[in-house]
C-alpha cells in the first residue's frame, strides 16, 4: 500500500502518543500502588475499631485500585499484540491499534467499563460522605445523583461510539475522535466535575459551620481535614478542567491528560482516606477551649452529637437534676440533626 509523508507522519505520530501513554498509565499505576500500600497500613495500624464508614471506604478504594489494573492489563496485552504479534511495520502496528479487530474492540470497551465503573464508585463514595455528614438529607445529594448518574451514561456511549468509529484525523495535531463522541465525553466530564465541586462545596461548608458554632470546637480543630478535603477535590478538579480543554480541542496530547485523570480519579479518593487514617484529619484536641465540648463531627466510630454530648458532659459535673437535663437536650435536638461523619 502506498502511503504519502503526511500518512506516515500521522501513523508515527498515532504509535508513539499511544505507546508513551502505556508507559505513562504503567507508571502512574505504580504510583498509585505505592500510596494504595501507605493508605492500608495506616488503616490496619490504626487502635480505632471497625466502623461501618471505615469498611465502606477500604472496600471503595480497593475496587478503583483492581477496576485500574483491570484495566492496565487488558491494554498492556493488546499493546504487546499490536507491537510484537502485529509488528510487521508501521502500518500493520496502527491498521490493529485504531482499527475495527476483535481484540481492539475487547480493550476499548474493557476501558470503558472499567472506567465507568470506577466513576460511580468514586463519586458515589464523595456522595456519601456529604450525604452522612449533612445528616442523611437527600435533598443535599439528589444533583450530585443525578449528575453521577448521567456521567456515567454518558461515559458508556462515549465508549460504545469509540469502539465503532474511526478514531483517526489526518489533520494535522488534531485527531482521535469524530464530533458526536467528542460531545459526549465532555458531557461526561462536566457532570463529573459538577459532583466533585458540589460535595466538596457542601462538605467543606457543613464542617466549618458546625466547627464555627458557639457550641462547637472552633474551625482550627479540623483545619487538617478541610485540607485534605481540599486538595483531594482541588486534584481531581484540575485535571477534570485540563482533560475537558484538550478533548475539546481535539488534541491527540490529550491523551496523556486522559491517562492521568483516570488514575487521579482512584489516587485522590486513596490519599483522603490515608490521610484520615495516618490522624492527618483527626481534630486537634489542644485547640479545644473546654473538655465539655466535644465536636460532632466525628471521624472514627460513631458518636452522640455535639450539643447532646456536651449537656451530658455539663450535666455530670454539675449534678443537675435530671428533669432539667431532658429539657436542655430536647432544646438542642432542633439545632443540631447531622450525625457524625466516618471518612475512613
Amino acid at each position: 500500500m502506498s502511503l504519502t509523508d503526511d500518512d506516515i507522519h500521522v501513523i508515527f505520530e498515532s504509535l508513539d502518543v499511544y505507546l508513551n501513554t502505556r508507559i505513562l498509565q504503567a507508571l502512574t499505576h505504580g504510583l498509585y500502588t505505592g500510596i494504595l500500600i501507605v493508605t492500608f497500613w495506616s488503616i490496619f495500624r490504626s487502635t480505632k475499631n471497625s466502623t461501618v464508614g471505615r469498611c465502606i471506604m477500604v472496600l471503595a478504594i480497593s475496587s478503583l485500585y483492581v477496576l485500574a489494573s483491570v484495566a492496565l492489563g487488558e491494554v498492556w496485552a493488546f499493546t504487546h499484540h499490536a507491537f510484537i504479534d502485529e509488528g510487521q511495520n508501521c502500518y500493520a502496528v496502527y491498521s490493529e491499534l485504531y482499527g475495527f479487530s476483535p481484540m481492539s474492540t475487547q480493550a476499548t470497551l474493557a476501558a470503558g467499563i472499567t472506567s465507568c465503573i470506577s466513576t460511580v464508585i468514586a463519586d458515589s463514595s464523595l456522595i456519601w460522605r456529604c450525604w452522612i455528614l449533612w445528616g442523611r438529607r437527600w435533598l443535599v445529594v439528589v444533583i450530585p445523583i443525578l449528575c453521577t448518574v448521567l456521567g456515567t451514561v454518558f461515559k458508556a456511549i462515549e465508549s460504545y461510539h469509540t469502539c465503532f468509529e474511526s478514531t483517526a484525523d489526518n489533520n494535522d495535531d488534531s485527531f482521535d475522535y469524530s464530533g458526536g463522541v467528542i460531545d459526549w465525553m465532555m458531557s461526561y466530564l462536566a457532570f463529573t466535575l459538577t459532583t466533585t465541586l458540589w460535595c466538596t462545596i457542601f462538605l467543606l461548608y457543613r464542617i466549618m459551620s458546625v466547627a464555627g458554632s458557639s457550641h462547637g470546637p472552633g474551625i482550627r480543630s479540623y483545619r487538617g481535614v478541610l485540607e485534605a478535603l481540599v486538595e483531594s477535590a482541588t486534584l481531581y478538579a484540575i485535571a477534570l478542567i485540563i482533560d475537558m480543554v484538550f478533548v475539546a480541542c481535539n488534541l491527540v496530547n490529550g491523551y496523556y491528560v486522559d491517562v492521568l485523570t483516570a488514575a487521579i480519579k482512584g489516587i485522590a479518593p486513596t490519599l483522603l482516606v490515608g490521610r484520615v487514617a495516618a490522624g492527618h484529619a483527626r481534630p486537634d484536641d489542644s485547640a479545644q477551649e473546654s473538655t465539655r465540648t466535644v465536636s460532632s463531627l466525628n471521624f472514627g466510630a460513631r458518636s452522640l452529637s455535639t450539643m447532646q454530648e456536651a449537656q451530658v458532659t455539663r450535666s455530670a459535673e454539675l449534678d443537675e437534676i435530671d428533669n432539667m437535663v431532658e429539657r436542655n437536650i430536647a432544646s438542642m435536638e432542633g439545632d443540631q440533626e447531622a450525625g457524625p461523619l466516618d471518612l475512613v
